[in-house]
This record gives C-alpha cells, sequence and structure tokens, in this order.
C-alpha cells in the first residue's frame, strides 16, 4: 500500500515548515481542530480505499472428525466509521468506531470419505480502531512521525457458506468466524500503521531540512524545538533563517517575539517574522552580495543617453554636470553601486518598511559609435574608466504584499531616495541634480529587477497534494499571518 494518509499529511504540513519558539520563532505554524476534523475526514476516504482487496490470511484447522481450508480470504467492502482525531501532551490520537467490513472467501473440508468447496462471506460489526501517533523532532531538527498502541475491536461477526452440507460445516462455523476475526484485527491495525509508519515516514525522510535558492544561499528551516500539542490546536517551530551558502552562520541578531493569535477558526495559521528577510539582508551584505555595476546598456533604450557626457538629448548628465562635457567628451558614466550596511526590513499592524543605504562610485567610460536622432548606439569600451566621484544614497520604501495560493508575493512602493557626494575627482557637482541620474538608474533598474523577484513570490513550503482555500493575509507586529483552510488533492 503506497497511498499517505491526508491526515498524516496535514500533520507534516505542521511538521515540515519554518519557525522557532523559546529563542523567538522565524517561523511557525499551527493546525487548528478545524484542520484535524478536515483531515480526519479525507484520511477516511483513503482508509476506505486501502482496504478494500486487503487479504486475510488463509485459515485451517480441524473440528470434531472435519479439517476445513479457507483460501482466498479477502475485504470486499467497507462502511466508514465515525472517527476523530484529537490532542493530548503527547501527540494525536486516532479513533474510529462502528464500523462495517464484508469479506468473502473459499472454504473446502474434508472428513473420512467426504469433501466438498464452496464460498463464504463473512460480516463483522462494530468495528472500532484507535492509535497514538507522536510526532517530534530528530537530533537534526528532521520531522519524525511513529505510531504506537494501535488497537482494534470488533462488536459482533456473522459468516456465511455458500454450497455444500450445512450439517457438516455447522461443525466448525463458528471456530471459523472467531479465526477470520482475531485474524482480522491484527490486518486492520497493519494498515493504520502502516500508513504512518513507513509511507509517512517515507515521506519526511525525503524533505530536505534547508532550501537552495539561487545556489547562494540556503533557507534553513529545521526543527530547533519539538511540537508543541494543546486541546484545540498543534503548534510547530523551526528556524526560518538564511544561511549563506558556502559559509553557513547565523546573523548576530534574533528572531523577535511571534504576536500571539487566539483565533482558531480557520484551518491553519502560519506566522512568519521579518526575522527571515533580515537574516537575508544579512547575509547578502556580509558577503558582498548586494553590488551591480550599472551602465548606460542596463537601461531601457530610450534612456540610455542620460549617462552621456556629450549630450544630444537635453536630460543628460553632462548638461547636469558640465564639467563631465570638457573633461570627459565622448564617454559614457558608470555606476558601481554597493550596499553601506545591511538593509533592514520592518512589517507593522500598519504597512511593511524597508530601509537601505548605499554608495555609488561613478566612473567615465570612453566609448565610439554613433547618434541617430536623441540615440547612441554601436557601444563600444576603448580604455579604462576614469573615477569621478561618490554617492551615499538613502533609500526608504513601503511594501505591498499579498498571499495567493501558497506564495507570498510583494511590490515594492513609496520609494523615497536621497544623494550627497562625499568625494569628488571633478568639480561642481550638484547633489540636486544627480538626484535624476539616481531616479533613472533605480526606477528603470534596480526597482523593477526587486518588483520582478516580488512578482515571482516566495512559496511556502508544503506537503505534496495539500493546497490553501481561501488564504489571507495579516500584518502584525515583526509578523506576517496567513491565515487559510485546507484541501488535499493529490
Amino acid at each position: 500500500m503506497t497511498t499517505t494518509s491526508p491526515i498524516l499529511l496535514l500533520l507534516l504540513v505542521v511538521c515540515c515548515r519554518p519557525s522557532t519558539a523559546s529563542v523567538s520563532p522565524g517561523f511557525k505554524t499551527r493546525i487548528t481542530s478545524e484542520g484535524l476534523t478536515y483531515a480526519n475526514n479525507v484520511a477516511l476516504d483513503v482508509l476506505s480505499k486501502a482496504i478494500i482487496g486487503v487479504s486475510v490470511p488463509d485459515q485451517s484447522g480441524s473440528a470434531s472428525i472435519v479439517t476445513y481450508h479457507l483460501t482466498g480470504i479477502h475485504i470486499t467492502e467497507f462502511n466508514k466509521p465515525a472517527s476523530q482525531v484529537t490532542l493530548n501532551p503527547n501527540g494525536v490520537y486516532w479513533s474510529g468506531s462502528n464500523a462495517v467490513l464484508q469479506i468473502h472467501g473459499n472454504w473446502a473440508y474434508h472428513t473420512l470419505f467426504i469433501s466438498d468447496s464452496g464460498n463464504f462471506d463473512f460480516s463483522a460489526t462494530g468495528v472500532s480502531f484507535h492509535e497514538d501517533i507522536a510526532l517530534s523532532a530528530d537530533t537534526n531538527g528532521r520531522p519524525h512521525i511513529k505510531a504506537s498502541g494501535c488497537g482494534v475491536g470488533i462488536g459482533g461477526v456473522s459468516i456465511t457458506f455458500h454450497g455444500g452440507a450445512s450439517a457438516i460445516y455447522n461443525l466448525f462455523s463458528s471456530i471459523v468466524a472467531n479465526e477470520i476475526k482475531s485474524a482480522l484485527t491484527g490486518q486492520i491495525c497493519g494498515i493504520v500503521t502502516n500508513l504512518i509508519n513507513t509511507n509517512a515516514e517515507n515521506a519526511l525522510a525525503k524533505l530536505p531540512v534547508t532550501v537552495d535558492i539561487a545556489n547562494t544561499f540556503l533557507l534553513d528551516y529545521s526543527m530547533d524545538e519539538q511540537p508543541m500539542f494543546q486541546k484545540t490546536f498543534l503548534e510547530s517551530y523551526h528556524k526560518g533563517e538564511f544561511d549563506w551558502k558556502s559559509a553557513p552562520a547565523p546573523p548576530p541578531f534574533k528572531a523577535p517575539p511571534l504576536p500571539a493569535w487566539n483565533d482558531t477558526s480557520r484551518m491553519m495559521y502560519v506566522w512568519a517574522s521579518d526575522y527571515m528577510v533580515n537574516s537575508l539582508l544579512y547575509q547578502g551584505q556580509t558577503h558582498k552580495f548586494f553590488a551591480y555595476n550599472l551602465t548606460a546598456q542596463d537601461l531601457p533604450a530610450a534612456n540610455r543617453s542620460a549617462l552621456n557626457t556629450t549630450c544630444h538629448t537635453l536630460l543628460c548628465i553632462g548638461n547636469l554636470i558640465p564639467q563631465l562635457q570638457k573633461s570627459y567628451p565622448n564617454c559614457q558614466v558608470d555606476l558601481h553601486m554597493r550596499s553601506a550596511s545591511v538593509p533592514a526590513v520592518a512589517v507593522t499592524p500598519q504597512d511593511v518598511i524597508g530601509n537601505a543605504s548605499g554608495v555609488i562610485d561613478f566612473y567615465a567610460r570612453p566609448v565610439t559609435g554613433s547618434y541617430y536622432g536623441n540615440r547612441f548606439y554601436k557601444y563600444s569600451v576603448r580604455n579604462t574608466p576614469a573615477y569621478l566621484f561618490t554617492l551615499n544614497v538613502t533609500m526608504s520604501t513601503a511594501a505591498d504584499v499579498h498571499v495567493k495560493n501558497e506564495t507570498i508575493f510583494g511590490n515594492l512602493r513609496d520609494v523615497k531616495f536621497g544623494v550627497k557626494v562625499v568625494k569628488t575627482a571633478i568639480k561642481d557637482i550638484n547633489d540636486k541634480a544627480l538626484q535624476f541620474i539616481i531616479d533613472i538608474a533605480l526606477n528603470t533598474v534596480v526597482i523593477p529587477k526587486i518588483n520582478s523577484i516580488g512578482e515571482k513570490g516566495l512559496e511556502l513550503p508544503t506537503i505534496e497534494g495539500v493546497h490553501f482555500v481561501n488564504p489571507s493575509l495579516m500584518l502584525m507586529q515583526r509578523t506576517l499571518l496567513v491565515s487559510t483552510d485546507l484541501k488535499y488533492a493529490p
């Protein structure tokens, strides 16, 4: 049997997502009783399909002078029980009652000089089961699931033989019924336990505790605490931290406390701390990832002449800084950009705010080419660029974020820049005049690149087959809170 029960899949969603607790979580998830009720209903559908056709071991024995053999015994019908999932301090308790099983098989007997054969139908009513499910984290932070203490009860049983002489098989009918009942108990426990200890555990074993991001960063969502079980929900806590792939090391700051949330009307809640983004920004700054040399070729064709020192249009850096036309004619200006300190993102109940500061070194690079109208074509470099000046740039921005399906999307808005010349090799530079060039560079290149990442979104880790239904996103202090119902659609 290879199907993984949805009840386990939904539980695994909790165990396989980023979060932290006593040291403050970077990411936390909660499944409520609403989610567990849904998981239980879907799990029963899967269990019903899994149990149909299951074989019961052949039975042989003797009664008085009769020797009998029962073969080809298999379950033909399973009427689902009343079932529920409950939580206790040690894990999950799954139970069901009042199921009905129908079984069909073949019988044969011989006694003295008489032998006969036929088939039979067996019915079991009042079938119940229970299973304890433990969820935990191993020493490597990998989620682990284990079932224990399975129990099965069967109320009434009846068996009907077809063919042969009833006077003979009535000699062993009660013995056979009890043997099938005993064998059936082990079969049902085996099915339920196998769903957990084999299928679910194998699914967990395939889940990495880190995710490679652009072959540069590692998102670590290993569990750093054991799950917590309350009466109406269960929570898991994971690291939710970005590392530099080639040299993993934690940032020098901790995740802030996650805000409390008492509503349990949705099936699942996900807390994503701004610590996750800030740990990424820290790693990027520490390893000089936020650096880029912008040239005219990075700009839209209509704006490339803005970086010319010899101007054929009004909006051109050579007109803004006349000294460039005199000292560096027929050049284009390159901008060597890098972040000056770790950018920061803060989530508040009202907005998502970002702040960054950077340094831009300007260089004049001689080029050859031709002008047609106001555009410069046939770009080529002739020799080494000459240093011009350096700007400090500050940026503040807000961001709009929303969730769709299992992905969080975002884009920047209300971006504001400030510039200041801090070093120069030429005279008469006006900070305000340079604001125009910075606006072009950042608004046509940098911000669109950031927004293109936001449009791709951050897909929240989920187990295959489990989907968010009508998710909503709320801004809280230092946290994004996603509330959602769930649907299992393999």
